[in-house]
């Protein structure tokens, strides 16, 4: 059972923090609460496992530009059973509830639950409908590597009663590989900070890997490419930027070409602590990709 902090606590962390409005908080618990809801209701195991934001969070990342919850599975997932466990609730603290599997957004080997309405009773902080609602995203394209059991960590200063519980995580090399290929295709800031943090992050891990860390990237834009084949022409569009491997240098060496750099700044939050540490400024990300990522990937 997830402990909610008071409206007071959640106001505060988000002034102090400047990661937006109170609702951002509310956000992200409703997202922990319901990680621990589809734990417990068996959905997480050898073959799904947590990715993306959330995932980095259990290996020590602190950014919380975090809007949905990411999974990967090895499995073809009955997407009426996901959604009865997206229908649940804490009886006079949490209510969330989805419109049902024919609102979900559908591509290929991918499923996005979404909206994911959620009713914080816990709460008196008023939200809007848009404001109210997350999403959860399956990625059925499979994995390469086995899962590692983490404890779940957040940077909240107050407990939950979750910390320590243990998630099957995406492998942080799997990880990599998935990042470079998300900044390079869809040019998102939040992926380039994730590939310049789990590359500090694991920079005694990696280096040994390197040779099944290229084939694992190869693998990625291959399958990628080919999911991209399946479905409409925009998709085809982005990978057609990149016809090969050796394409993926130049977005990761010369981030200001391809991103938006002023956005990086307003939408790539993190939160620090009292000396300011946890942020990754886009300059320092970049001299991170450069020093360690390029020579793993190309060197």
């Amino acid at each position: 059972m997830i402990e909610f902090p008071t409206d007071e606590e959640i106001l505060e962390f988000a002034s102090v923090q400047q990661i937006g409005e109170a609702d951002v908080v509310l956000r992200d618990l409703a997202r922990i609460a319901t990680i621990f809801h589809l734990q417990d209701a068996g959905f997480f195991d050898r073959d799904t496992v947590l990715a993306g934001g959330m995932a980095l969070r259990c290996y020590g990342g602190h950014r919380f530009t975090v809007t949905d919850v990411d999974t990967s599975t090895n499995e073809r997932v009955a997407l009426g059973r996901l959604d009865a466990h997206l229908n649940w609730e804490i009886e006079g603290e949490l209510v969330v509830k989805t419109r049902g599997v024919g609102w979900y957004q559908k591509a290929v080997d991918l499923e996005k639950a979404k909206p994911i309405l959620f009713e914080p009773l816990f709460s008196e902080i008023a939200l809007t409908e848009s404001q109210a609602q997350f999403e959860l995203t399956v990625n059925m394209r499979g994995l390469d590597l086995p899962p590692v059991e983490r404890g779940f960590r957040h940077d909240f200063p107050w407990t939950l009663g979750i910390e320590g519980r243990d998630v099957p995580l995406m492998d942080p090399r799997e990880m990599l590989a998935e990042k470079v290929i998300g900044y390079c295709v869809n040019v998102l800031g939040k992926h380039y900070a994730d590939v310049a943090f789990l590359a500090i992050r694991f920079r005694d891990l990696m280096p040994a890997h390197k040779a099944s860390l290229r084939r694992l990237v190869e693998t990625k834009l291959e399958r990628g490419r080919a999911a991209a084949a399946r479905g409409g022409p925009a998709g085809q569009e982005l990978y057609a930027r990149l016809p090969t491997y050796a394409a993926l240098r130049a977005p990761l060496e010369e981030p200001e070409r391809h991103l938006a750099t002023a956005e990086f700044g307003r939408e790539v939050r993190f939160v620090v602590s009292a000396e300011g540490k946890g942020a990754i400024r886009l300059r320092r990300a970049k001299q991170i990709v450069r020093q360690l990522v390029i020579p793993w990937l190309f060197g």
